[in-house]
């Protein structure tokens, strides 16, 4: 006899069929349709913060958004993970825009602020570091490294927002330097129309663009 199934997982199977009725309703079609395969038009470069699920801040039903998340929206050429999916978007799947997406309040980015900030400044980021540690366990430590040493290269402690904006102009710079990219970027027959970075504000729900986009004509972003 197996064992009664715990509640919060019972509670996601019943949402499951509920959502899965409420499909049928509007779009019958929608899941043999998906069955036969997946057409994004965007890849999201995203944090893993449970907050910022990307389909529903956007309003997205399955099969428009490629994902790839981590915490604190993190980019690096020698990731085989993040560079193995900006390789199937753009290769297999054609996406015609990468977004990187940070947020308000990120844990990741509060972290690495927490040994540069003043009382004050640490007061205000104390809600989103709540569930962080100092220094975080490994391996998160070593993933955080690149953010806390770009938190210790400003010349003031920056605030959490601002370095939360500046990870995302990082992020973006990182993405368009792989080469897969820049053998897609602005290329004859590429679908790839550009990169962009924004950032969704938890405390109203609206997605920001932070204005560096990056296009064929561009090989970096404004600075």
């Amino acid at each position: 006899m197996s064992a009664p199934i715990d509640p919060v997982l019972a509670a996601l199977v019943k949402q499951n069929a509920e959502w899965v009725q409420e499909v049928n309703c509007t779009d019958p079609g929608f899941f043999p349709r998906s069955a036969e395969g997946q057409d994004p038009k965007v890849l999201w470069i995203g944090c893993a913060d449970s907050r910022v699920p990307e389909s529903v801040i956007t309003k997205s039903m399955p099969g428009a958004i490629f994902t790839h998340r981590n915490i604190a929206n993190q980019v690096f050429a020698n990731d085989p993970n993040a560079v193995s999916v900006i390789t199937y978007a753009l290769l297999e799947l054609g996406v015609e825009h990468i977004i990187v997406a940070g947020h308000s309040h990120c844990g990741g980015v509060a972290v690495c602020l927490d040994e540069h900030l003043t009382q004050d400044q640490k007061a205000i980021c104390f809600e989103s570091r709540a569930t962080a540690t100092w220094p975080p366990p490994a391996p998160i430590d070593e993933w955080l490294t690149p953010l806390r040493k770009l938190a210790e290269s400003y010349p003031h402690p920056p605030t959490l927002q601002e370095l939360v904006e500046e990870n995302v102009r990082q992020q973006v710079k990182k993405v368009v330097e792989l080469p897969v990219v820049q053998s897609q970027l602005g290329k004859p027959g590429a679908k790839l129309k550009g990169i962009h970075g924004w950032w969704y504000e938890l405390e109203t729900g609206y997605v920001h663009d932070l204005n560096v986009s990056v296009y064929g004509a561009r090989t970096r972003p404004a600075e």
